[in-house]
């Protein structure tokens, strides 16, 4: 949206408050992201210089029983405790899942499990994301996404092809 002074956007992000975006908030310098009791997210972000901002609203995610693999490579990493979530995809070299009722303390045992399992190498970690290799090249992203629930991207070295 062009054409929004500073005190508008302010304005904007306090309505959006009042509206009870106030679930697992951060605010940024020029960002506030939120979640409403529905499981709505909201994701604002504001540049004042420009008189510019944008609005993003995202729909619930919807998570029921899940189950960690019990075969194949994703099946020797470490297994959530959770029961609950959402297979994104699952192929020989890549698997994402959203993972259900893990709270900030989960996630960071979740991510200690990882750093236990060797994907220590080459890592980043911040308050809400953890992405590390492993000494093989396989790599991990956990990323804590709000509400309880977890993002886990898991990719794997792609195989050497020899030389005939």
């Amino acid at each position: 949206i062009s054409g929004i002074p500073h005190d508008a956007q302010l304005t904007y992000i306090e309505r959006c408050k009042e509206a009870g975006f106030t679930l697992d908030a951060e605010t940024a310098d020029s960002r506030y992201r939120a979640f409403n009791g529905d499981g709505y997210e909201l994701d604002l972000t504001c540049y004042t210089n420009i008189e510019k901002m944008y609005v993003r609203v995202k729909a619930p995610i919807t998570l029921s029983a899940y189950a960690w693999p019990t075969a194949g490579k994703v099946a020797e990493l470490p297994a959530p405790e959770t029961t609950v979530g959402k297979l994104e995809y699952e192929y020989p070299q890549r698997y994402e899942a959203i993972l259900g009722d893990m709270d900030r303390d989960a996630f960071n045992a979740y991510v200690a499990q990882w750093t236990e399992a060797g994907f220590n190498e080459k890592f980043t970690r911040d308050n809400n994301n953890y992405q590390g290799y492993n000494a093989n090249g396989d790599y991990v992203d956990l990323e804590y996404i709000g509400l309880n629930r977890v993002s886990v991207t898991i990719r794997f070295k792609e195989p050497e092809e020899t030389a005939e």
